[in-house]
């Protein structure tokens, strides 16, 4: 019997810039009421029994409805018109995740703030759900942990020449809610680490925050990737919101990171990539990032308009960056 594939777009360089200048006068913007999702109540919706499927000509479907796990909400799937790297396949090991925030009906009283994914080790013939692999900890006293998890990416890193699932690791990347970009209780940090499949009570979480002194600005990232050749790659819309108001800083922040066989973990180091845009577009969206198989061709994309194009004045088109 043929098995279906899943073929899965993530996004994910090395990329030469050169030194970074704060720029001067830039435009402010009334805050949008994105912002305050991060903090809206948590309430579970009941999930209907009733699945509508395709009409399909002949005696054999094409499409198979799976159960997998549950949700406290459906945030991360498009909200906002950003689409999150929620779903992975590598084919070496034949191995299909999805990751997403818990609770739902498979986690009672479970917490939106941390995460869990789905996995199959057969190319999606069965799962297990809700392997837990971020708990949020960090209660200061406000209505929400400050290492609240929101909006996963995430994918797959499997070793150099591994054909066992069960020496891989699923690796994630996610906007928390520490308030250094932000009013309190909102936007700002953002937090990485892997869980081992063949072993998921190996788990790893670090931390990290906006800086402004270097122009760090971490918002809501909607690119990231594991390469073929073992690299993982992050890009966040570099966007000031301290003041409350929007302050666009004209640069996407990239994080790249390289594997710590010692600590079997990820390591990230991050530089500012210069991404202009018109005054009245206020900022780029939708960034993604993406790599060849062989790992060093890559592209970084953004929707934006930075006034090259006088044929397309005004309008909003794909941006591209690429590295070899």
């Amino acid at each position: 019997m043929k098995k279906l594939l899943l073929l899965v777009l993530v996004v994910s360089f090395g990329f030469s810039v050169s030194a970074q200048q704060l720029r001067q006068n830039l435009k402010t913007y009334s805050m949008q009421t994105e912002q305050t999702i991060a903090n809206a109540p948590e309430k579970t919706t009941a999930l209907t029994e009733n699945l509508y499927r395709p009409v399909v000509k002949g005696e054999k479907g094409i499409v198979e409805i799976i159960d997998i796990g549950t949700s406290a909400n459906a945030y991360s799937y498009g909200y906002g018109g950003g689409q999150k790297s929620i779903l992975a396949y590598n084919a070496e090991i034949n191995t299909v995740t999805h990751i997403h925030r818990m609770g739902g009906t498979m986690d009672p009283g479970g917490y939106s703030g941390d995460i869990g994914y789905d996995i199959s080790t057969d190319g999606g013939q069965t799962f297990t759900n809700m392997v837990e692999c971020y708990i949020a900890e960090n209660n200061s006293g406000g209505t929400y942990y400050s290492d609240a998890a929101r909006y996963p990416n995430h994918g797959i890193y499997n070793p150099a020449g591994n054909t066992d699932p069960a020496n891989a690791y699923v690796t994630f990347y996610l906007p928390t809610l520490d308030g250094t970009n932000s009013p309190p209780d909102s936007w700002g940090g953002h937090a990485y680490g892997v869980s081992k499949i063949g072993d998921p009570s190996y788990t790893t979480k670090t931390l990290v925050s906006s800086n402004p002194g270097d122009n760090i600005y971490r918002y809501i990232p909607d690119a990231y990737t594991v390469t073929n050749s073992g690299d993982a790659w992050v890009v966040d819309i570099n966007q000031d919101w301290s003041t409350g108001s929007l302050i666009y800083t004209g640069y996407l922040l990239v994080g790249h990171g390289t594997w710590n066989s010692t600590e079997n973990d990820f390591v990230f180091d991050y530089f500012l990539l210069d991404c202009p845009v018109t005054e009245e577009l206020v900022r780029p969206s939708q960034s993604k990032i993406e790599f060849a198989p062989d790992g060093q061709t890559g592209y970084i994309a953004i929707l934006g308009d930075n006034d090259e194009l006088d044929f397309s004045a005004g309008a909003i088109y794909p941006i591209l960056w690429k590295t070899t």
